[in-house]
């Protein structure tokens, strides 16, 4: 009885694993391709979970704005390099500037959430106005 409780018990933690690391918040990064933006390293883990920054110098300020052109980053970081995990940002397109070197770098995230639903609207839908 205990080895088919074992049994049971064993296969259904693995699938909950598995359903909990794969309703992680994701992003596609558009990275800045300006040569002055290539001393900044800005792009996405392996997993596409975490915003990696890199530099030679420090970084000095980040902030980001969302499509509701909300502050949902806004730090100061004094250091060379920085992790932003995904999940601490809402779903949607933001956009990031990067202080350093006297110099601002900006580039878009945009995070999809899989928890999320999104509604699909028509193409061309009619739109009805009014003449006076």
């Amino acid at each position: 009885m205990r080895h088919s409780l074992t049994g049971l018990l064993f296969p259904l933690f693995i699938i909950s694993l598995f359903t909990a690391s794969a309703q992680q918040k994701t992003g596609i990064i558009e990275k800045n391709i300006n040569l002055e933006a290539k001393e900044l390293y800005h792009d996405l883990n392996a997993s596409k979970d975490t915003l990696i920054l890199k530099s030679k110098s420090n970084i000095h300020y980040i902030y980001s704005l969302n499509s509701k052109n909300k502050r949902e980053v806004d730090t100061h970081v004094y250091a060379n390099s920085f992790k932003l995990p995904l999940q601490h940002l809402s779903a949607g397109k933001h956009l990031f500037a990067v202080s350093y070197q006297q110099k601002k770098i900006l580039f878009v995230l945009r995070v999809h959430d899989p928890n999320m639903t999104y509604l699909n609207k028509p193409r061309g839908a009619k739109i009805v106005t009014r003449n006076h």
